[in-house]
């Protein structure tokens, strides 16, 4: 069982070419229940005495432990006799396979090492339900995971949070964090190749039939080059978006070393990279972005990597990030086309992983969505250096906030929460219709934290029209945990289909769903409509 699992890259080829990636936060995913087979799957160890007293406390905390590996398992598959054409295809998705390494633990969730599964969906004619559903799970051997191969009591590499070795100085200096490739995944153009994403480094290549790690990167058309010989390469987002008005993809790039900077990228489906560097006097934890209809919109908050502590991580210390609530927070907006600032809007300090959505509205005005925390980031950090004693509380988690811009005047013209008056429940990991990106949409599809279990485990869906009121809300019951969801429409076409208005919310929603008491999970398909289960596998 993996954890923070991202998007959909694949289904079908003919229908989902370019979909929207998303990313991820504490849901629970991927574990066939199967053996492996023909894999030689990493040695584990039983869980040491004081992580197995705290998954007894949570039984949700057993998917945190380290995910076994297989070959192309035939899943049971229980639900409608016909798979709509529109789900016939592959769903992909990545997270952090295991956080400890036997004894040794990862000092935050999002040091986790990269596990990606493959799911196959077709029509059978053979098979009792009428679909045949094939898995496959795989860690992504990078550098750092192969260094780690036969080590049970200690890091042998560093992590972005976690020291190498004894955490002291000598074991730490002069060695960077490495990447874990943990967070998503994405079939870039022009050739379609499937890679793991992390913004810890570049993407990394994988066969998209076997999920072996072949060994190469992107580079962006040499975008992603090191700005600097002998320093790390600049990184790619986890989070990129597609246009859906021509079906290019929008990204960002990150910078570490003597001089911090953001690269701004757009990748066309011919694969040709257009870019632009930015100098930083600090880095904030860029994690995802936003595309409206004229511009590319990040999230400055005051959580930040400075160049002082950039030095610090050099002679050692494991910590890198520091929050300044005293500095507040921007929304950056850069021309879509260009990518000129032109404008950076000045808010209240607030903290955010993910974005919803954005667009320009009736009134020209620019509006932005995004998954904001109830509280600022030191309770969330907290919670993910020790996702073994996590607890997650609604002031842990999210709420839809909307902040409606002037551009470019740089005025924030309003902001408040779509909570439906506090009938929504605090959730992470949206996910919206993905040809409505950069449009003006009405729904958005989240993952609810459950009401006593502490932690996601319900799907909602708000109606951001009607100040993001929860219409339904979907519950796979005790001991069970939904993660994040992927939108599906229904009907058929890349992602630059046309779809109006009133198909916004026509598709299927696909999320995995952790069991704990058998330490299994089912990839549940939704109709979004109805909001109940078409497909079980």
């Amino acid at each position: 069982p993996g954890t923070r699992w991202t998007e959909l890259q694949e289904v079908p080829l003919s229908s989902m070419a370019r979909a929207r990636i998303s990313m991820l936060f504490p849901l629970f995913c991927c574990s066939t229940g199967a053996v492996a087979t023909g894999l030689a799957s990493p040695k584990t160890t039983p869980p040491p005495p004081r992580v197995a007293a705290r998954i007894a406390e949570a039984p949700w905390r057993r998917a945190y432990e380290p995910a076994g590996e297989w070959d192309r398992v035939e899943c049971a598959v229980a639900g409608s006799s016909s798979l709509p054409p529109e789900l016939s295809g592959v769903l992909y998705r990545n997270g952090a396979g295991r956080i400890r390494v036997g004894e040794a633990l990862y000092s935050h969730w999002f040091d986790g090492d990269g596990f990606v599964t493959r799911l196959a969906l077709s029509s059978s004619s053979s098979s009792d339900s009428g679909v045949k559903a094939v898995s496959s799970g795989r860690y992504v051997r990078t550098a750092r995971f192969l260094a780690q191969e036969g080590t049970t009591d200690q890091m042998v590499m560093r992590g972005a949070w976690t020291p190498r070795g004894d955490g002291g100085l000598l074991a730490n200096a002069g060695r960077l964090p490495t990447n874990p490739a943990n967070t998503n995944v994405a079939r870039l153009p022009p050739d379609g190749k499937l890679y793991a994403l992390c913004e810890g480094g570049r993407p990394v290549e994988l066969d998209p039939r076997t999920l072996e790690t072949n060994g190469g990167e992107y580079d962006a058309q040499g975008a992603l080059n090191s700005p600097i010989p002998g320093l790390p390469p600049t990184t790619f987002g986890a989070h990129m978006r597609v246009d859906p008005s021509d079906g290019c993809a929008y990204n960002f790039g990150l910078n570490y070393g003597p001089s911090l900077g953001l690269k701004l990228m757009r990748i066309r489906p011919d694969g040709k990279v257009f870019s632009r560097k930015f100098s930083l006097p600090a880095m904030p934890l860029y994690h995802d972005l936003s595309l409206s209809g004229k511009y590319v919109l990040l999230t400055r908050t005051p959580y930040a990597l400075t160049p002082k502590k950039v030095l610090g991580s050099l002679l050692g210390n494991s910590g890198m990030f520091e929050w300044n609530n005293e500095e507040g927070a921007h929304i950056d907006v850069y021309d879509k086309k260009t990518f000129e600032l032109i404008a950076s809007v000045a808010t209240p300090a607030f903290s955010c992983y993910h974005h919803v959505n954005a667009f320009e509205d009736e009134q020209g005005r620019t509006v932005l969505r995004v998954e904001r925390h109830n509280s600022d980031r030191l309770g969330v950090e907290k919670a993910l250096s020790s996702m073994y004693d996590a607890w997650f509380t609604p002031e842990l988690e999210c709420s839809v906030h909307e902040y409606v811009l002037e551009i470019p005047s740089a005025k924030l013209l309003s902001h408040g929460r779509l909570d439906g008056g506090g009938t929504a429940r605090a959730a992470e990991l949206p996910c919206i219709n993905p040809r409505f990106v950069g449009r003006p949409h009405r729904w958005a599809f989240r993952n609810a934290l459950g009401a006593t279990c502490g932690c996601l485990q319900d799907v909602e869906k708000v109606d951001l029209l009607n100040e993001g009121r929860p219409i339904d809300r979907w519950s796979p019951g005790d001991g069970r945990y939904a993660g994040e969801c992927v939108f599906i429409p229904r009907v058929a076409g890349p992602a630059t289909t046309p779809c109006a208005p009133g198909e916004e919310d026509a598709g299927w929603l696909l999320s995995y769903v952790y069991d704990a008491d058998s330490h299994t999970s089912d990839v549940v398909v939704l109709d979004v409509r109805l909001f109940k289960i078409y497909i079980l596998s």
